[in-house]
């Protein structure tokens, strides 16, 4: 991709779920996620670090793949 290139977003929408590309905004919560031991029993994944959580949404960011569900009430208290 080219600087010119733009990256298109994804929104996938339903009345309770915003489903989004991730956003650097999220690491409060995606950390919580992430680092959380007891989490990471049924995923596969091991607790993250706080660098590591960073780099990754970097990268996921842009990935049409990597989406984050967001409640639409959270959304509205933001």
């Amino acid at each position: 991709m080219t600087s010119k290139e733009s990256v298109s977003m994804i929104t996938i929408e339903t009345s309770r779920l915003l489903l989004r590309n991730y956003r650097v905004t999220d690491f409060e919560d995606i950390i919580k996620y992430f680092s959380d031991e007891e989490v990471s029993k049924f995923e596969d994944f091991y607790p993250m670090s706080e660098e590591q959580v960073r780099d990754m949404i970097s990268e996921w960011k842009d990935m049409d793949n990597r989406l984050v569900a967001e409640l639409k009430s959270k959304q509205n208290e933001k």
